[in-house]
């Protein structure tokens, strides 16, 4: 049992001598069962308040944040959840990804949990988090019946059933013995510059200016060694050089073509790796001016067009996230609470300020009828517009779907290879 740095204020002249021989305690404020350990530099001047929070050193359950005079003060987390170092808060101990390294305590180690679990039908699985060869069935609607998969065999999540230990996901094949030989290098159909992994299905993207080489299963320079088994037409143009406008971040010059091309939807085009990218990497504008973009890596935001969706920073771009069914997003909480907690109804098509930008394309316009006519959006096909007796509203498709302008319905996307538009 570690020492209570805390003091009994009957006994005064105790916590003058404690204070004194400087013991290895946290700073007055602090939770008096808060364990020992090394305290981090507050910030002089915090941009965010986020620079504020530490994570504890050696215990999960704790975390350190910083006050108005710098000072280190460690707080507890709320029984059975961990602190979060990405996005700052207490989570259930799955959630929080709390690092278990050689300075955490291993007492403190708790199997991994999601909190209160009630599950429907009976007979679903769920994988079990802390062995890859384990899954849970609901049963009485609990998770709390625990199964063994077949001998070399590992829980797939993706068929939420046991499956191949080499190609369920749970972990790297390289990391599995018997699986090395059977990972390899393959080449992604119309596309030089990736290849893709037959054991974890990654898709992984050659270094600037090489393609993949199927015959050696390397990336090389197209420039220097002509790759016939590459199955697109992409390498004539990969001694080019591509320039940006200076003042249309769409538009781009071929310099072996002689011709200007514009990239599509609202990409625009990175000097830096010759290809139409994400506003947010391109390089073209400050992504402080881009309300897609952000700068700290697990930051959440609200989205002010719905009540079940929030936004997560990944890679510098805002990545809409839906909550768990029959959870809203609670702004307070800057997590997904139950829907009684929070009242965020939101009405998508009176918001204006919901819609995507156009990118300097005009807005269809309505005709005035008196039954709904469907219409797609100039440059985002996520959203889509409806009208009706003239009026126009825009409204946005479902996670992970697509506006389909033949069926007039939100589609679901398929997996058809990075979003990125590369220049071939």
């Amino acid at each position: 049992m570690f020492p209570k740095c805390s003091f009994n204020r009957n006994y005064a002249s105790g916590f003058l001598l404690l204070f004194i021989a400087g013991a290895d305690c946290w700073p007055w404020g602090s939770d008096p069962w808060c364990p020992p350990g090394a305290e981090p530099q507050c910030p002089i001047n915090p941009v965010t308040d986020q620079e504020n929070y530490f994570p504890h050193p050696t215990d999960c359950h704790y975390y350190i944040q910083c006050d108005g005079s710098r000072r280190p003060i460690c707080r507890p987390c709320s029984p059975a959840t961990y602190f979060s170092p990405r996005i700052l808060n207490c989570l259930w101990p799955m959630d929080a990804a709390c690092p278990h390294n050689d300075t955490t305590r291993q007492e403190i180690l708790q199997p991994p949990i999601c909190g209160p679990d009630r599950c429907s039908p009976p007979g679903m699985k769920k994988r079990d988090y802390s062995d890859c060869t384990h899954y849970f069935i609901c049963i009485n609607e609990t998770f709390q019946n625990r199964r063994e998969c077949p001998k070399g065999q590992h829980f797939n999540t993706k068929i939420n059933d046991c499956d191949d230990q080499c190609t369920a996901g749970c972990k790297e094949p390289c990391d599995i013995p018997d699986c090395e030989s059977s990972c390899t290098n393959i080449t992604i159909p119309n596309n030089c510059e990736w290849y893709s992994n037959n054991c974890t299905s990654e898709t992984i993207r050659c270094p600037e200016k090489l393609i993949f080489n199927p015959a050696t299963r390397k990336c090389e320079d197209p420039c220097q060694l002509y790759i016939q088994d590459c199955p697109c037409e992409c390498l004539p143009d990969k001694c080019c050089v591509y320039t940006r406008d200076q003042t249309d971040c769409q538009l781009y010059y071929n310099d072996c073509s002689q011709k200007w091309s514009r990239c599509p939807g609202n990409l625009h085009f990175n000097e830096v790796t010759q290809s139409c990218d994400h506003p947010c990497s391109a390089g073209c504008k400050d992504p402080k001016d881009i309300r897609e973009c952000c700068t700290t890596e697990w930051e959440v935001f609200e989205d002010p067009c719905s009540s079940d969706m929030y936004y997560i920073c990944r890679n510098g771009i805002k990545e809409l996230v839906k909550c768990e069914d029959g959870l809203q997003y609670n702004s307070a909480l800057r997590r997904c609470d139950k829907s009684c907690s929070c009242d965020c109804a939101k009405l998508f098509a009176t918001n204006p300020a919901c819609c995507a930008s156009t990118g300097g394309k005009p807005e269809p316009q309505c005709p005035d009828t008196t039954y709904p006519i469907f219409l797609p959006h100039p440059s985002n096909g996520q959203f889509f517009y409806t009208c009706l007796k003239g009026v126009r509203s825009c409204s946005r498709c479902p996670l992970h779907h697509r506006w389909n302008i033949d069926t007039d319905t939100c589609d679901e996307m398929s997996c058809e290879g990075p979003t990125r538009n590369l220049l071939h």
